[in-house]
């Protein structure tokens, strides 16, 4: 649902109906790999298109299939893919999406060991590795969604816009979740933004 309604916010900003969005996976499909440490995050691009005349249900229903049929070839490499098709991007900027969604279903604990105690370090990121990043983590029975962004490209008054928006498709499409693309409204049409000197972490609660 969440990377559903982030698909149609972006569609509508960009009057683009095919779009790509980018998603990490943890890269352990093989029982060898379970106690090994290291990172083996894989990037795999989920490629959807929202037409207007398809109702929020039908659309729903194809990022579905999309997102399953993505985590199925995760162990295809991102770099394997970029090279298949000859695609050429800048440098520092993926050649392929420019925001990325992940979803946190792994809950952190404190860890008790006798003689040891352990707790998660929170961390704040400083440096946007997207233009745009989405984030959303499983909180006890709410979700909490963190944005994150390129500050050369947006001002913090831009995401706060943003989150909005996102609000306002989600509560829409709670309500009809037959209603068309095309009839679902936003106040607020992103425009290029003048870059605030620092980066920001924006929490919301829905």
């Amino acid at each position: 649902v969440l990377l559903a309604v982030l698909t149609i916010l972006l569609s509508k900003y960009a009057s683009e109906n095919d779009i790509v969005v980018g998603t990490g996976v943890a890269g352990r499909t093989h029982a060898y790999l379970e106690h090994v440490m290291g990172m083996f995050v894989n990037m795999l691009a989920v490629r959807n298109q929202p037409q207007p005349n398809k109702t929020f249900q039908e659309f729903l229903e194809e990022v579905k299939v999309n997102a399953l049929e993505a985590f199925e070839n995760q162990d295809y490499q991102f770099e394997e893919l970029v090279k298949k098709l000859k695609l050429t991007g800048k440098p520092g900027r993926n050649p392929l999406f420019d925001v990325e969604f992940t979803f946190q279903n792994i809950t952190e604990k404190e860890i008790e060991i006798p003689g040891l105690s352990l707790k998660p370090l929170k961390r704040l990121r400083r440096n946007a590795r997207f233009d745009l990043g989405f984030q959303a983590f499983d909180s006890n029975n709410s979700i909490l969604m963190k944005i994150t962004y390129a500050a050369q490209l947006f001002k913090r008054s831009t995401i706060e816009d943003i989150k909005k928006n996102f609000i306002e498709i989600l509560e829409q499409v709670k309500s009809d979740s037959g209603i068309k693309l095309k009839d679902i409204k936003i106040s607020y049409h992103l425009a290029a933004a003048v870059a605030d000197s620092r980066k920001y972490d924006i929490q919301f609660d829905f």
